[in-house]
């Protein structure tokens, strides 16, 4: 399957119950709502949340999520956020132990061009077998390792 993103995404292309893996870039766009993102990715956050599908953070998502608020001094917004990303019926956290990373470091000797994070955060998409990954990263958008919904709007 190629990278999603040349034509408009629709959900309704994913199955129920399938797995989303959502990078730290995607989540802080939508977050930020950075150029409309918060729109364009609303129906995948809104399904996760009503359990159509299971939402996969990496810790180092979830890091990347936290850094916003916390440079603000925003404890409250920060524990939110860990809290929403606790959910377990909507979320999947996986942390990146040394299975994953071996992963990621093989990822990266096949697509030189993925920093560890973003090899992670591939690597965490197949390790879930997640349907597909949402990234805001223009390296990750070029993966031909795994389905690829960019982010960014054409």
């Amino acid at each position: 399957m190629q990278a999603i993103g040349a034509e408009p995404f629709s959900p309704g292309h994913l199955k129920h119950g399938s797995r989303i893996a959502l990078d730290g870039s995607a989540l802080v766009a939508f977050l930020a709502d950075a150029k409309g993102t918060g729109n364009y990715l609303k129906p995948l956050i809104q399904g996760i949340a009503q359990g159509t599908w299971q939402g996969v953070i990496s810790s180092v998502s979830l890091a990347r999520v936290l850094e916003g608020p916390l440079a603000l001094g925003d404890e409250v917004l920060a524990q939110r956020y860990v809290n929403a990303f606790a959910n377990a019926q909507h979320w999947l956290q996986v942390p990146a132990d040394g299975a994953l990373v071996l992963a990621a470091t093989r990822l990266q000797r096949q697509e030189p061009q993925l920093d560890d994070i973003r090899a992670i955060e591939l690597a965490t998409a197949i390790a879930t077998g997640a349907t597909v990954l949402v990234t805001d990263h223009p390296a990750l958008a070029q993966t031909g390792q795994h389905p690829v919904l960019s982010a960014h709007r054409l």
